[in-house]
């Protein structure tokens, strides 16, 4: 982004700008073109869609690893609870 002229120390930062995002209706100025054009260059160039999922997929894979017992434990309750809310809707669509 930088090389393009456009200094954002966060990605995602231009989603959250209403300058460049304006409400449904409103018309979409020119910059708030180029600068969308030069983003989504960017996200591609550094592959930044793939990257975010690695990472996340790493720090998911920690939390599953750290609290694995305790999701367990869980399951058992959680497919009681599932069981009972398709028995009451299999009971309402009679």
């Amino acid at each position: 982004m930088e090389r393009s002229g456009l200094r954002h120390p966060d990605p995602v930062i231009l989603q959250a700008d209403p300058a460049l995002n304006p409400r449904a209706g409103t018309p979409v100025s020119d910059e708030a073109r180029r600068v969308a054009g030069t983003d989504a260059a960017c996200r591609k160039e550094v592959n930044l869609v793939g990257v975010y999922k690695t990472v996340r997929f790493a720090y998911e894979e920690r939390l599953l690893a750290a609290n694995r017992e305790k999701l367990e434990a869980a399951r058992p309750i959680l497919r009681a609870r599932v069981a009972k809310a398709e028995a009451v809707i299999a009971g309402a669509t009679r």
